[in-house]
C-alpha cells in the first residue's frame, strides 16, 4: 500500500488563528502612529516656519528701535548743545549744581566772574573761597575779587540738584553811585541859586535900611521903622540859612520828652499869635489824649508856623478859615495827629507828588524847601508826614509822630 505525502504548511498557516487579528490591530496601530507623527512634524514645520517669520519681524522691529534710540541720543545732544550755546550767551553767571552740591555745569559768565574752572568743584568750596559777605551788603553779595552780585536760586524738577543764577551788578551799582553823585551836585548847585537868589533880596532890602538909618536927618519914629524893617529881613535871612541847615543835614537832636498837652499849649499860643493879628479864623479842636512825645520843641513850633503860614498863603488872604485837629491813631504803637485844613484851592493832582520835594514851589518867590523841611523835621522825630485835599476842598497837612505812653515812660525812669 502506497503512502501519500502531504504538503509542507506555510507559516500562516502553521500559526494559530488566534495570532492573526493581533497582528492585524499592531499594523493599524503602526499606521496611526506614522499619521500622528506625519501631522506634528507637519505642524512643527509650519511652527519654525512662523517662528522663523516672526524673527524676522522683531529683527526689524529692533533695527528700528535702535535706530530711533540713535535718533533721541543726537536729538538729545543736539538740544544739550543748543541750551549749552544759550547758557552760555547769557549775560548772567548760571551754575548747575546736583544733589550732593557739586557743580555739574556753569557757564563761561560764571567761571570769568569766580576766575576759576568750576565743573566738579563742591558749591560751599567756591562760596568760602570767594565770597566776603559785608552786614551792609543790602540785597547784593560782595567777592572777594571786588565783585558785587545778586544771587537767585531754583529748585530742579524732575531730579535733585539746584540751578543758581548770579548777577554782576559792579557795574550797575557803579553807575548808581556816579548818577547820585551827579544828582547831588546838581541839587547842590540849584541849592545855591535859589538860596542866592533868595538871599539877594532881603538882604538888599536890609542893605537899603541900613543906609537909611546911617542918615543924620532921620526922625526918631522913621529910625525906629527902618531898624524894625532891617530886623524883619535879618530873621527872614535867618530863617532862610536854618532851612538850608535842616535840610542839609537831614537829622534832628530829640532834646524833651514833652506830655502832648504841652506841646499843644505851645501850639495854641502861637496860633492866638495868628488870630489877634487878624491873619485867618483859626479853629483849634482837641481830643487831647494822654501821653508824651519825644521831640526839639523849637523845631516842631517851626514846622508847625510854617504850615499855617502856608495854609494861609494858600488862601491869598481873603476869608481865611484854618482848622486844626488833634487825635491820636493805633498805627505803629500809637501816633499822635496833627492837622492842618484851610479852605484854599487845594492841592493840584499835577503837583500832589511833588510839594514835598527840595526845590519843587509854585511860588514866585520862595525857597522851595519849607515842606521839605516840615517832612525832613517830623521823619526825623520818626514820625510822618502827608499832605492832600481835605474833606471841604482845601489842602490838609497831617504830620505824625510817636506817642510815648505815660507807664511806658514811668517804668523807664524807674
Amino acid at each position: 500500500m502506497r503512502a501519500v505525502l502531504a504538503e509542507p504548511k506555510s507559516n500562516e498557516q502553521r500559526k494559530p488563528s488566534s495570532e492573526r487579528p493581533a497582528r492585524r490591530d499592531l499594523q493599524s496601530r503602526l499606521q496611526s502612529t506614522f499619521s500622528a507623527f506625519s501631522d506634528i512634524s507637519s505642524q512643527l514645520t509650519r511652527s519654525y516656519l512662523d517662528l522663523e517669520k516672526r524673527v524676522d519681524e522683531l529683527q526689524k522691529e529692533l533695527v528700528h528701535a535702535d535706530y530711533a534710540l540713535v535718533q533721541e541720543h543726537y536729538a538729545k545732544e543736539a538740544l544739550s548743545e543748543r541750551v549749552q550755546l544759550i547758557v552760555n550767551t547769557m549775560p548772567v553767571a548760571v551754575i548747575l549744581l546736583d544733589g550732593r552740591g557739586v557743580i555739574m555745569q556753569a557757564n563761561t559768565i560764571a567761571e570769568a566772574l569766580f576766575e576759576r574752572s568750576l565743573p566738579g568743584e563742591r558749591w560751599i568750596t567756591v562760596i568760602n573761597e570767594c565770597f566776603a559777605p559785608n552786614p551792609t551788603d543790602g540785597h547784593e553779595i560782595a567777592l572777594k575779587n571786588g565783585r558785587l552780585v545778586s544771587l537767585a536760586t531754583q529748585s530742579m524738577t524732575h531730579e535733585p540738584g539746584q540751578i543758581i543764577v548770579l548777577n554782576d551788578q559792579t557795574e550797575t551799582r557803579r553807575l548808581q553811585t556816579k548818577l547820585n553823585h551827579h544828582r547831588k551836585l546838581s541839587e547842590m548847585g540849584k541849592m545855591t541859586a535859589s538860596l542866592a537868589h533868595q538871599i539877594r533880596t532881603p538882604l538888599s532890602t536890609a542893605i537899603l535900611y541900613a543906609d537909611h538909618l546911617a542918615s543924620e536927618t532921620l526922625t526918631d519914629e522913621r529910625r525906629l521903622r527902618y531898624a524894625d524893617k532891617l530886623k524883619s529881613r535879618l530873621l527872614q535871612l535867618e530863617q532862610q540859612v536854618r532851612d538850608m541847615l535842616i535840610f542839609s543835614k537831614g537829622g534832628v537832636v530829640l532834646e524833651s520828652v514833652l506830655p502832648i498837652f504841652q506841646l499843644v499849649s505851645v501850639f495854641q499860643s502861637r496860633v492866638e499869635d495868628y488870630c489877634q493879628a487878624g491873619r485867618a479864623q483859626i479853629e483849634f479842636v482837641q481830643d487831647i489824649p494822654s501821653g508824651s512825645v519825644r521831640c526839639n520843641p523849637d523845631l516842631l513850633t517851626s514846622v508847625f508856623s510854617n504850615l499855617i503860614d502856608n495854609a494861609i498863603e494858600a488862601c491869598e488872604g481873603v476869608g481865611v478859615r484854618v482848622k486844626i485837629r488833634v487825635n491820636v491813631s493805633p498805627q505803629q504803637g500809637g501816633l499822635v495827629n496833627f492837622m492842618i485844613e484851610d479852605n484854599g484851592p487845594g492841592v493840584s493832582e499835577d503837583i500832589a507828588g511833588q510839594v514835598t520835594e527840595p526845590f519843587f514851589t509854585t511860588k514866585s518867590t520862595g525857597t522851595g524847601l519849607g515842606l521839605a523841611v516840615v517832612k525832613t523835621v517830623i521823619e526825623s522825630h520818626g514820625g510822618y508826614f502827608s499832605i492832600c485835599n481835605g474833606t471841604e476842598g482845601g489842602a490838609k497837612a497831617c504830620m505824625s509822630l510817636p506817642l510815648i505812653q505815660d507807664d511806658l515812660l514811668l517804668s523807664k525812669e524807674a
